[in-house]
């Protein structure tokens, strides 16, 4: 036979495991970026510095030049006015995407992280070819950096990196070496 408590005391344990939650709730979201592995650390160090705010170009001509090391606040653009430089390595474009890109070169070639604050699909474009990325790691619930994407990557050429697939209209960006 169950064991049936009094409605207070029901009432006062129910009041004690939400009191509980949402006493933690807050550490919890302070956490969330500790989920990050402990190569990206320099990273998230980086990328929470003073940041220039840029336009995101709308095509490649009007993409605006970005430099290494240096983190940056980007506005994007409604995608449907937007002119990829090439199509997208995950093509679900929701209604009411936003996007952009931003040029860089790098100046040796190796392995590079590319972190953002939002959720938006990256691609880099060289020469009209998407470069394969090699690793990536993302946190839910963590907005410094959202996610990490890890590329090798030519030294001394024009790249393109191209945002997508999100109505997020703005985001964080750093792009660094991936040795500290």
């Amino acid at each position: 036979m169950p064991i049936r408590f009094p409605l207070s005391i029901r009432r006062s344990a129910v009041a004690v495991v939400v009191g509980c939650c949402l006493h933690g709730a807050p550490a919890l979201a302070d956490d969330a970026c500790d989920g990050f592995r402990a190569e990206f650390a320099s990273t998230r160090t980086q990328y929470a510095g003073d940041a220039q705010t840029l336009q995101a170009g709308s095509d490649v001509e009007s993409a605006p030049t970005v430099m290494p090391g240096r983190p940056y606040a980007l506005a994007l653009s409604p995608l449907s006015g937007v002119t990829l430089a090439a199509a997208p390595g995950k093509p679900m474009l929701p209604d009411g995407a936003a996007g952009g890109m931003v040029r860089f070169e790098v100046p040796e070639a190796g392995g590079y992280h590319v972190a953002i604050g939002s959720n938006h699909w990256i691609d880099i474009v060289d020469s009209g070819t998407l470069i394969a990325s090699r690793d990536f790691q993302g946190v839910f619930g963590c907005s410094a950096p959202h996610k990490v994407v890890v590329y090798e990557l030519p030294a001394g050429r024009e790249l393109v990196l191209q945002f997508s697939g999100s109505p997020t209209d703005a985001t964080r960006l750093l792009i660094k070496a991936a040795t500290p």
